[in-house]
């Protein structure tokens, strides 16, 4: 898994929270965030959101990503948004 310590460090003295293959639920909000496919570690798209805790009943679902590659494995999740970061 991606590990930039420096970068965590920064995050730990802000109220900045890195998602790694986790989600979380802000009145109603669920904002889901996966790592980079290439730290995945030989796992699967079910197996890092089945991680990350993603649940329905949401009543709006973001996924961070860095690349948009699953729009059609995404479309069994109760996910309204993907916003990714990689896009060329």
């Amino acid at each position: 898994m991606w590990e930039n310590k420096a970068a965590l460090d920064i995050f730990n003295k802000t109220k900045i929270i890195p998602l790694r293959n986790q989600s979380i639920n802000i009145s109603g909000l669920q904002i889901v965030g996966i790592d980079d496919k290439s730290y995945w570690d030989g796992k699967t798209l079910d197996d890092v959101l089945k991680a990350s805790q993603i649940k329905t009943g949401a009543d709006y679902t973001i996924l961070i990503t860095h690349q948009p590659q699953w729009l059609g494995k995404l479309a069994a999740y109760p996910i309204d948004l993907e916003l990714a970061g990689h896009t060329h």
